[in-house]
């Protein structure tokens, strides 16, 4: 018996020592095979993930470039139709007939918050939209205004001039006039300066108008005269009626709030990348130069420049 044991017992072992071996032999081929597919699923996976977000990525850029093409194409085109025409004929819009004009620039798109011409000479006339800020800007400006037109005479010699103010609540009938001392010179304004060094159309910083206390993005066209700039068409863009325009471009249902995170801070940069062709959109946008002085003043609303801006 005990030598029946003793073979029962080394049989055991053997068994053990193969079973052992067995398992060993199968982790060996098992294990590097499986780490090949682990590896290869993982960057299949990585690939695929990272093919995914470019493309969502370009799908991004390419609804940003079609935001920023649909927001400056009508008012590059308004500012450029105003420029041929005061170039073809100065005086105009030294006349109130001119205001008109202005106006139908203005509600030709409804991005537009304020059109301007303004002269080398200093002659400037405005017409503008009127909204809560700029009812409050002024007690005697009645609640019911919709409307408002003014311009401001040609140096003469001495840097105060007067602001001839019109208000309207239906266009074009008038409900208010007064005049104002104003010692505003546009022609020190980024967006006038730039357009009249570049030669076309132009793009400043956003700035606080103080009229308002609220951001403003300004651009302007060069009225040209044989071959000399002699004023500028302008226009001025609030953040409240680009916040109102973005709204109208989401792509989806949750676009919202990013297209309101590129108006609010990335929306002058992405104009600025196209008109540098970053992203080879030359095609999108017309010929533009920026012009950058100082960092972007829409994170502080209360730190006015020392220009002034209609």
């Amino acid at each position: 018996m005990p030598i029946v044991g003793s073979v029962l017992g080394a049989l055991k072992r053997k068994k053990v020592r193969l079973q052992l071996s067995i398992s060993m032999l199968f982790m060996i081929l098992i294990l590097p095979v499986l780490a090949l597919i682990m590896f290869y699923s993982y960057r299949e996976n990585s690939r695929n993930l990272i093919s995914l977000a470019n493309v969502q990525i370009e799908r991004a850029r390419d609804d940003s470039i079609a935001v920023a093409t649909n927001l400056l194409e009508p008012i590059s085109g308004t500012l450029r139709i105003i420029a041929e025409i005061a170039a073809s004929n100065p005086a105009y819009f030294r006349t109130e007939p001119s205001r008109d004009l202005l106006y139908q620039a203005l509600i030709s798109a409804d991005q537009i918050d304020a059109i301007y011409t303004s002269f080398e000479d200093g002659y400037h006339r405005v017409v503008t939209r009127m909204d809560a800020n700029r009812r409050r800007s002024d007690r005697r400006i009645p609640s019911s205004v919709n409307w408002h037109s003014s311009y401001i005479d040609a140096f003469s010699g001495a840097p105060v001039r007067q602001r001839h103010r019109t208000f309207f609540e239906a266009w074009p009938t008038p409900i208010l006039q007064y005049d104002d001392a104003t010692d505003v010179d546009i022609r020190s304004l980024q967006h006038y300066q730039a357009a009249k060094r570049t030669r076309t159309f132009a793009i400043a910083d956003p700035l606080v108008n103080p009229d308002t206390r609220s951001p403003v993005i300004s651009v302007g066209y060069p009225i040209i005269v044989d071959n000399k700039v002699i004023g500028v068409a302008c226009a001025n863009i609030t953040f409240d009626i680009l916040a109102r325009y973005l709204a109208t471009q989401k792509t989806s249902s949750t676009a919202q709030h990013s297209l309101w995170t590129i108006s609010a801070k990335s929306l002058h940069t992405l104009i600025r990348r196209l008109a540098y062709g970053r992203w080879k959109a030359s095609s999108y946008l017309p010929p533009c130069r920026i012009w950058r002085t100082r960092p972007p003043l829409w994170q502080d609303r209360h730190a006015l420049p020392p220009e002034r801006i209609v």
